[in-house]
Formats: C-alpha cells, sequence, structure tokens
C-alpha cells in the first residue's frame, strides 16, 4: 500500500481513516519504521486535533509508548503541537478535547503539548458556544475537582494530587473561564441538555447562578416534553439538590401530560422521585402503571432491581406490579445476582408484601434462603464494607417476610455478631442494632419452636438505650394526648416505652377488660423495664393494651400497614397485648379534638371486646 494515498483527495475522511489503521496494523509484518508511518503527514495539518486522534489510533495498535517517545519523527511532531499559535488549531473543541485525551493516553500528561493545547481553549472560551463551554466544564472539572481553588495562585501551594502544577494551574484557569463564561451567559441556556449538565455541575456555579438555572427550568418546563422534565429530575437527584418551586413545576408537567414516557424512563422517574423524596401520588401511580404495561418486554434485571429500590423507599404498594416482577424474576433464578436478591427481599418487607397465592414471591424468596444458607458461602461475592450489613438485611427481610430458618437465627443471634453491628453503628445510625433487636424478638415470641440462641437485652444498656420514639414527633404526640384520657401516665400509661424488640410504642397500658379501666402500669407493665422476666402474670379480665400511632411514614401511599407496622402488631399480639392503631389518616381528618377522643373510644372498645 502506497502511503501517500492514504492523504490523497480521491478518498473520504472516513475511508482514509479505515486504511490508515489497515496500514498500521501490517508494520510489524513488514518491519517498516515509526518514521516511515509519521513523514507522510502535514504536519500542519496534524495540528487538527482530529488527524492527531485518527493517527494516535493507528500509531497505538502496533507501537508501544515508550517506543514512541523515543521516534524522532514524533518528537518532531510534538514539538510543533508545542509551538503552534492557536489559529493553527481552529478544528472543533471537542475534537481539541479528544486530542488532549489521547495525547494523556501516551504518557504525556505533563508535556507543553497539552499545556499549549489546553492555553489556546482558555484563548477560545469567549467566544464558544454553549454546548462547547459546557464540554470544557465536564472536561476539566473531574481534573480539578481536588484543587482549592480559592487558594490558587502563581505558586504550587494551592495544588493537592497532581504531578506537574504547572500544567494544573493551566486547568484551573480553563475550568475558571469555562464557569465564568457560563454564569455571564445564563440566558443563552435554553436546551434540556444544556440544563442537565448545568444541574450535574451546579457545585462549580455560584448560589446566585443557581437560582438564575432554576427560574430558566421553571420558564422552559412547559415547553419540554415528558422525557425531559423527568432527564431534568434525574439530574436534581444525583446533583442532590431539591428545590422544591423547581421540582413541583416539573411533577405538575409530568402529571399533566405523560406522553411519550417508555418503561426504562418512567424507571428513571421512580428513581428521581424517591431520592428527591417526593410522595406525589398520582404521579408515582402514572409512572408504575406504565412499568407494569412493559415489564415483560423492555425492562432488564438492572432496570428491575432499581424500580424495586425505589419503590420501597417511595412505599409505593402496587400489587400489579410486583406480581409482575416476581414473575419475571422467578422465570432465571440462577441469574439473579445479589443486589437484586437483596432488593427483593428488602421492598417486599418494607411494603408488607405477603401474597397467599403467588408461587413466583414464594419461589424467589425460598431461592434467597437456599442462597444464603451459610454466612461463609454468601460472603464470597460481596465488598467487604457490605457483607455484615447485607447478610442482616437479608436475615430481617425473609424473617419479617416468615420465610426464615433456624440456622439463619442463630447466625446472627451470637455475641459475636452483635459486636459486629454494634462498632459499626453511630448515636445516627441505629437500624442495624434495630434490625438484630427485631429478629431476636420474632426467634423468640412468634417461632415458637426456636430453641438456639437469642440475645439478653437486659445484659447490654447499649441496645436498652435504642429507641425510635422521637421527642418532635407531632403525631405521636397527638396520639398519647387522645389515649391520655383514657389511660393517663404516668400512673396508668407509659408513653413511649421501650419494647426492647426494636421499636417503641405510644404507650403501654393495662386495662379491665369489662368496664376499661386502668390498672397501675407500674405493677403490671412490662416494658421499660431491667429484665422482660418481671411482672407477667395479670389478674383475671384484665388485659394488657398498646397504644400504636400508624403515622404517614408507617403505613404505605395508599394507606395500608407497613411491613414495619405489621411487625409490630404481630409481635405485641405475640405477647398478649390488645393493640390499639391509630390512623393518621382517620385521626387527621377530624377537625375537633372532642371528635377525635370520640373516634378513638370506638377503636378502643373494638379492641377489648
Amino acid at each position: 500500500m502506497n502511503v501517500n494515498m492514504l492523504f490523497g483527495s480521491r478518498y473520504s475522511p472516513l475511508a482514509r481513516r479505515g486504511l490508515w489503521r489497515c496500514y498500521c496494523s501490517e508494520i510489524p509484518k513488514k518491519n517498516i519504521s515509526l518514521s516511515e508511518i509519521i513523514k507522510p503527514h502535514d504536519f500542519k495539518a496534524n495540528l487538527n486535533s482530529k488527524s492527531i486522534r485518527h493517527a494516535l489510533e493507528g500509531i497505538r495498535a502496533s507501537v508501544s509508548n515508550a517506543e514512541l517517545r523515543k521516534d524522532p519523527s514524533f518528537t518532531e511532531w510534538i514539538k510543533k503541537i508545542e509551538s503552534a499559535h492557536a489559529d493553527a488549531h481552529s478544528g472543533s473543541v471537542k475534537a481539541e478535547i479528544s486530542g488532549i485525551r489521547d495525547l494523556e493516553t501516551l504518557d504525556l500528561g505533563n508535556s507543553f503539548a497539552i499545556k499549549n493545547l489546553e492555553n489556546n481553549l482558555i484563548w477560545r472560551c469567549r467566544n464558544m458556544s454553549i454546548e462547547d463551554l459546557l464540554f470544557v466544564l465536564t472536561f476539566t472539572r473531574a481534573k480539578v475537582k481536588n484543587v482549592k481553588l480559592d487558594s490558587m495562585s502563581s505558586t504550587t501551594s494551592g495544588i493537592e494530587d497532581f504531578d506537574d502544577s504547572r500544567r494544573n494551574q493551566v486547568e484551573v484557569k480553563l475550568y475558571k473561564e469555562a464557569v465564568k463564561c457560563l454564569e455571564r451567559r445564563w440566558t443563552e441556556i435554553s436546551k434540556s441538555d444544556h440544563l442537565v449538565t448545568m444541574i450535574l455541575c451546579s457545585n462549580a456555579f455560584s448560589k446566585s447562578a443557581n437560582e438564575k438555572i432554576e427560574d430558566r427550568v421553571t420558564d422552559l418546563a412547559q415547553d419540554f416534553c415528558p422525557t425531559d422534565n423527568i432527564r431534568i429530575l434525574v439530574a436534581y437527584a444525583k446533583a442532590r439538590r431539591r428545590p422544591m418551586n423547581v421540582l413541583k413545576n416539573l411533577t405538575y408537567h409530568l402529571k399533566k401530560n405523560s406522553d411519550g414516557i417508555d418503561s426504562p424512563l418512567a424507571c428513571d422517574g421512580l428513581f428521581a422521585l424517591s431520592s428527591l423524596s417526593l410522595f406525589d401520588q398520582n404521579l408515582i401511580q402514572k409512572l408504575v402503571d406504565i412499568i407494569s404495561n412493559d415489564v415483560d418486554e423492555k425492562l432488564s434485571k438492572e432496570l428491575l432491581t432499581h424500580c424495586l429500590i425505589s419503590m420501597g423507599r417511595l412505599r409505593q404498594f402496587d400489587q400489579r406490579l410486583l406480581e409482575k416482577i416476581s414473575n419475571k424474576l422467578s422465570q432465571d433464578l440462577e441469574s439473579l445476582d445479589y443486589k437484586t436478591l437483596h432488593s427483593y427481599a428488602m421492598t417486599s418487607a418494607y411494603l408488607n408484601y405477603r401474597p397467599k397465592l403467588c408461587k413466583s414471591h414464594t419461589n424467589i424468596l425460598n431461592y434467597i434462603v437456599s442462597q444464603f444458607s451459610s454466612y461463609e458461602k454468601c460472603i464470597k461475592n460481596i465488598p467487604e464494607g457490605k457483607r455484615d450489613g447485607l447478610w442482616l438485611d437479608i436475615i430481617w427481610s425473609v424473617s419479617l417476610l416468615g420465610f426464615s430458618n433456624h440456622n439463619l437465627f442463630k447466625s446472627v443471634l451470637t455475641e459475636d455478631f452483635l459486636n459486629k453491628i454494634i462498632s459499626t453503628s453511630t448515636g445516627s445510625n441505629v437500624g442495624g442494632i434495630r434490625k438484630l433487636l427485631n429478629i431476636n424478638a420474632i426467634a423468640q415470641f412468634i417461632d415458637k419452636e426456636y430453641k438456639g440462641p437469642t440475645i439478653d437485652v437486659a445484659a447490654f444498656p447499649l441496645l436498652r438505650d435504642v429507641n425510635t420514639a422521637s421527642p418532635s414527633d407531632a403525631f405521636s404526640a397527638l396520639c398519647i394526648d387522645i389515649f391520655s384520657n383514657f389511660a393517663s401516665p404516668p400512673n396508668h400509661s407509659k408513653v413511649n416505652p421501650n419494647t426492647g424488640m426494636g421499636f417503641s410504642i405510644g404507650a403501654e397500658a393495662v386495662t379491665q377488660k369489662k368496664n376499661l379501666k386502668p390498672m397501675d402500669v407500674e405493677k403490671y407493665g412490662i416494658f421499660g423495664v431491667a429484665t422482660q422476666e418481671k411482672n407477667t402474670s395479670l389478674p383475671d379480665d384484665v388485659k394488657r393494651l398498646a397504644m400504636v400511632p400508624a403515622s404517614y411514614f408507617d403505613c404505605n401511599l395508599n394507606g395500608s400497614y407497613g411491613g414495619m407496622l405489621d411487625l409490630r402488631i404481630r409481635l405485641l399480639k405475640s405477647r398478649g397485648f390488645k393493640v390499639l392503631v391509630i390512623h393518621h389518616a382517620e385521626i387527621l381528618a377530624i377537625p375537633k379534638k372532642t371528635d377525635k377522643v370520640k373516634h378513638v373510644e370506638k377503636i378502643f372498645k373494638n379492641v377489648m371486646s
């Protein structure tokens, strides 16, 4: 093949690129020197970064980086790039940046050639399009994120984690120039793609600039299609920004028009809503309906996993979708990884999804139990820092759903595993301890056949201090205030007692069954004392009573009981309690306090009858 034909005008650029690759692949066979490859190039033409990329793609296939840097022709080529005037780099910005990246792959990251190309981009920033500015921003942002920009100076004192301080200074200048130009020209931003990039890079901009971008999103949301609005929602979720006025505007337009949203996009929408804690039931139901129609055709197992996670976070109980997901996943159980199994078990537990006639659901949970039969076998494919937490999540989920076995109980109800969970739990993160106490209570009070080891809560003061009651919980305070009309604290009821089972209740009381007269709770109560063995015997015609507030976050969006609330009720009943549940939707719909008390009184009488 004649080398000169590669650069002839009778071939298209794409054809010349293909011929060049073919030619370079034959170099080792024909013993052609690297100089013969590089010499035919017109160096002025090859200062265009697209030509740099085309040339390097062929060269890298045949020559090592070390050999390339020793070749005099290549060295001459690099020197011409280093000394080139800015006018020589008149190609597109994307091609210019691609050329920089290609030169970096040759271990030339500290060379003056790259610094010269980056300096050229700085001079071009003022006249770049918005799209090119955003491309420059995303390119430089990853490189300067570890640099203290405010302390950047002509010295190297403000630079961290970079090999070449001078090149780093050029990158920071390019980054700052791109940010400055974008903030100055924010009125030109009108495309959804550009807004998405601006939101994802929101940490780079000032507070006022971000507020201007939010205004642009609000103004343009009505003109965007539903696909664009969902992409913007996802961007806010990934950026962890929650401007409620903008988010409400986007959800309003999505509820108004959801045409063109397919199931993968609906999964993205659910992810955004769950990450941003936007519990818009109408919009959530729309997205769930879209997903339900396409579960068998368009959704991969990865998307189903993300969908399950979002449904659990949003507390969206949808029988139809959950059954379809169960059927889809149960078709090939062997292909399910631990993330999918973990997501399915946790979501089913949180939503209290326990269908009696769904074989696929039963098959999946039985498969999970079989796969997690041994701790040592399970942890092999799990990252080291997540092993204990994921194992506890699985055991907690299958125990709550009624699929656990004695071997699984024994694997977590040990002092060694308890110490692991305590060591990783802090004052603001006691979820692991609560789950372990839930499992301990299930093994003791629900599974009557279990005879293995359990945790003595009284022996661990830290476990007794774990209390889920919040003194600032307005709904719980309202329920306690109403309940005090029937059993007033402190003599006749204990407020927010710690049950020792991983949760607290609104109040504990002991009441006569016939006349509903409260008894001395200090004498007969069992919660909040040093040992659970004390005062367990009751006189005839006397019942233990537990008042449990069913707050908004304890229930699913459709009003049904969530898994944790249902577990509390089952555990309390297993210990001989009558359970008085005050549902938030019922009590908050009644305006007057006297009417609220009358409503609870009816529930009270029905429970005790």
